[in-house]
Order: C-alpha cells, then sequence, then structure tokens
C-alpha cells in the first residue's frame, strides 16, 4: 500500500512539472521593438551659456575643470532663448546625437552685497 501511495504521489508531481514547462512555452516572445520601448531611457542634463541657436540646434558652452567644452544639442521644438542666456538643458542620447526635451533658463543670480543694498533706507 506504501508502494503504491509513493508512485501516486511522483506521478502527480512529474505530471504537474511537465503541465509548468509546457505553460512556460506558449508565453508568446517579444519582439526587438517591444524589448527597446520598454528599457528605460537615460535622462540627462547640462547648463551652461547659449552659444548658438537655430530652429534646429541648440549650442552651449560650459567649464569642466577648468577646460571650457561645448555641447550640441538637436532641437525638436523652438525654444525661446537667446544668444548670452544661461540654461539648462534637459536631453536624452538617440541615434548618436543629443535630443533636447526640455529649455529651461535659469534667472540670473543677485549677490547678497546688491540684496543688502538695495533692502537699506
Amino acid at each position: 500500500m506504501k508502494r503504491c501511495m509513493v508512485f501516486l504521489i511522483g506521478f502527480v508531481f512529474l505530471f504537474s512539472l511537465t503541465t509548468l514547462a509546457a505553460a512556460e512555452q506558449t508565453v508568446p516572445a517579444t519582439t526587438k521593438d517591444e524589448v527597446s520601448v520598454k528599457e528605460k531611457v537615460a535622462k540627462r542634463q547640462k547648463t551652461g551659456k547659449v552659444v548658438k541657436i537655430s530652429d534646429s540646434q541648440l549650442i552651449i558652452t560650459f567649464t569642466k575643470k577648468g577646460v571650457r567644452e561645448t555641447m550640441e544639442f538637436i532641437l525638436t521644438s523652438p525654444e525661446k532663448v537667446s544668444p548670452g542666456e544661461k540654461v539648462t538643458v534637459y536631453y536624452v542620447e538617440k541615434d548618436g546625437g543629443k535630443e533636447a526635451i526640455k529649455v529651461q533658463v535659469k534667472e540670473a543670480r543677485e549677490t547678497k552685497k546688491n540684496s543688502k543694498k538695495n533692502s537699506s533706507p
């Protein structure tokens, strides 16, 4: 009787394993396009002064470890900034280029001395 019970439990265990293996094989495989959509896109930002702007391109300059560097961005929509303004550009890298998502103009900071002079009578 014990031998029959062990045989029956073993048979049920093997049957359940084969059912699970068959269920995993019927799941449709995702295509390459679906996988690329699911990947998280790394959003980056860079702050600097605008050197040149056109309808499709923005060039800024910034200082990194004492060395002045420039960076070019592809604009998807025209931005209302002018050369010389300090901006922060939020971008993603697509097709070997940097595509600007958002361009934010930085407000000019007032120094503490200027703000104290203006508030004193």
